[in-house]
């Protein structure tokens, strides 16, 4: 992911030494300018059992962040995660939950409130599942429009306070990248 991030105009940052962060990257167009990264664990690894689509330990779930600077845009917080997989099962769901709780307190408890957000990432699940309320409680938006994986619409790009258009690039995976673009 990285080679391809450099060969095509992307940086990225994969995250701390969490063990869940590489599978969510935060990538940006090397246009931009980004300050503040870092990552926030969300849970620790977890048993959920074989049934559903993961191996039976779920890894630790993270959200990876920055704050990126457009060029002539209004700069926002960039957030990005990767919610567990078959989120009908019980204790998968109960993960998800605890990782969507983690995101509204870091969207609601940061430090520039006034800043645009935008989040990011494999959802596993429909843009209006009953997971997602507390987001959609928040006022963010969900901005993605198009199937990302097969037919399914799982990654997303939610925004708080943000004008801007997303679009979907093939990136070298099962899904296709949700990236978000700041209007200037």
């Amino acid at each position: 992911m990285e080679k391809w991030c450099k060969a095509n105009g992307y940086d990225s940052y994969f995250g701390e030494k969490h063990e869940g962060a590489p599978s969510t990257p935060l990538i940006w167009s090397k246009a931009l300018r980004v300050t503040n990264v870092g990552t926030r664990e969300a849970t620790k690894a977890t048993y959920t059992g074989k049934l559903g689509a993961g191996p039976p330990v779920v890894k630790p779930k993270v959200w990876n962040h920055a704050r990126v600077h457009g060029l002539g845009a209004e700069s926002f917080v960039f957030i990005n995660g990767h919610l567990p997989a078959s989120l009908y099962l019980p204790r998968r769901r109960a993960l998800a939950k605890r990782q969507i709780a983690v995101l509204v307190e870091m969207i609601e408890k940061r430090e520039d409130r006034g800043v645009p957000v935008v989040v990011v990432g494999d959802f596993n699940c429909r843009p209006n599942a009953l997971i997602l309320k507390p987001l959609r409680r928040l006022g963010m938006v969900q901005r993605t429009r198009k199937p990302t994986h097969g037919r399914r619409l799982i990654d997303h790009v939610w925004t708080l306070d943000v004008k801007g258009e997303t679009k979907v690039i093939q990136i070298p995976s099962d899904h296709n990248g949700v990236v978000f673009e700041p209007v200037a």
